[in-house]
């Protein structure tokens, strides 16, 4: 679908990043009135392939919002990346209205969006996650990451809902946001070490003939 986005649609990817955001904060709304369970719904998360879209526009076109990023002074850069981790850590776990629960994920993202043109393109950044061993391990499996941190995410909820625990608790919020990361971060690195590195390998064989 997206392959067919960019062929045919790509003068109108803005507002087509914009319709995939709205759908999903309307998707997750509209899950809380209906009674279910959002993570099982994928159009839950066009927040982020929304917002993915933008950002990789923004890189792309080499825009002048680009440019003033780049020179967003130190004193301020700080105080975005405490303020963006705090939401990525406690947004879902603190939000108890629905409407500011559904709205989270445009927060996160956007943190996300900002943090990897910080990385990358900042020259102001107070300091640079690649100078770091556990992060820069972190962005060598982070294809695993992505991978199977949705489907590990759904089989600790159905664990959980299993043995009975209420979901909305907050010490519930808590165990499954420590669940899916620690084992998201043991698949990945198994991921990684048995199936990439050799994937790899033999693409460097494939290049030789």
């Amino acid at each position: 679908i997206w392959g067919l986005i960019l062929k045919y649609g790509s003068k109108a990817l803005k507002f087509i990043a914009l319709l995939f955001i709205l759908a999903g904060i309307v998707t997750r709304i509209v899950c809380h009135f209906m009674d279910i369970s959002f993570e099982f719904n994928p159009l839950a998360y066009g927040v982020a392939i929304g917002m993915a879209a933008m950002l990789a526009q923004l890189v792309r076109n080499e825009s002048k919002q680009l440019e003033k990023i780049k020179t967003i002074p130190k004193k301020f850069i700080f105080p975005i990346y405490i303020f963006g981790l705090l939401i990525v850590l406690f947004g879902y776990l603190i939000s108890t209205n629905f409407l500011i629960y559904s709205i989270v994920p445009v927060i996160t993202c956007a943190f996300f969006a900002f943090l990897i043109l910080d990385q990358t393109f900042g020259k102001n950044s107070p300091f640079k996650f690649r100078n770091n061993k556990v992060l820069t391990h972190l962005g060598k499996i982070s294809f695993g990451l992505f991978v199977y941190q949705a489907i590990l995410n759904v089989l600790i909820v159905i664990g959980i809902d299993s043995l009975d625990f209420e979901m909305t608790s907050f010490s519930t919020k808590i165990l499954f946001t420590i669940l899916g990361f620690v084992m998201s971060w043991i698949v990945a690195d198994l991921s990684f070490n048995f199936v990439e590195k050799p994937l790899l390998r033999m693409r460097r064989e494939f290049k030789k003939i």
